[in-house]
């Protein structure tokens, strides 16, 4: 029936005698005494009122979410930090690491090299660049200054932004964090100037 009063459940108006009632009522004190949850802790108030504290893992983590307003993957690794998701990143300080990643032009496969970028201002992005009139394609991994306002095509070039960081903290101890993911995973093979 319940989880912990698997008979009947309690209602208004039952007796206290009701059977179970002092083993459930013994399993939630167990439970709420012994509750943890991923990167945060418990802590209690002076009416022994339970408040969870979320962690701070450099994306401003809450539950559900990876700190970018991104659904989480279960486990210590959620998207889109770690190396097996698209543009996967990882963040140390102000310096984002974006993994390797296979793009396809015109049904040719191109593959991302593992670059770092250094984020240097309040809503900077990570984009991917291509010439698409190079004799060999390559799909390059770097930096939008954020002074150039949204990334867009220039020179010849296309340009695709993945990721948008904010910037905080002191010169010399600034920290980047996901802000906005600005391309979708099901468009990554959309490489081609006119959008087909």
């Amino acid at each position: 029936m319940g989880r912990f009063f698997p008979f009947r459940r309690p209602q208004r108006g039952m007796p206290i005698c009701l059977r179970g009632l002092a083993r459930g009522l013994a399993k939630m004190d167990e439970a709420l005494s012994g509750m943890t949850f991923e990167n945060g802790r418990v802590e209690w108030s002076a009416n022994d009122v339970p408040h969870l504290v979320y962690g701070d893992d450099g994306c401003g983590s809450f539950p559900g979410d990876n700190g970018a307003g991104l659904p989480s993957v279960g486990g210590a690794s959620r998207y889109p930090f770690g190396p097996e998701y698209p543009f996967g990143i990882s963040i140390d300080g102000a310096v984002v690491t974006v993994y390797p990643q296979i793009v396809y032009h015109g049904g040719t496969a191109l593959e991302t090299e593992q670059t770092d970028v250094t984020i240097l201002a309040d809503k900077d992005w990570i984009i991917i660049e291509f010439d698409p009139d190079a004799s060999t394609p390559a799909v390059v991994v770097k930096r939008w200054d954020a002074s150039r306002g949204l990334p867009r095509d220039h020179d010849g070039l296309l340009v695709r932004g993945i990721w948008r960081f904010a910037l905080a903290g002191e010169e010399g101890a600034k920290a980047a964090s996901l802000d906005r993911a600005g391309w979708a995973p099901g468009n990554l093979g959309m490489m081609t100037e006119d959008g087909t």
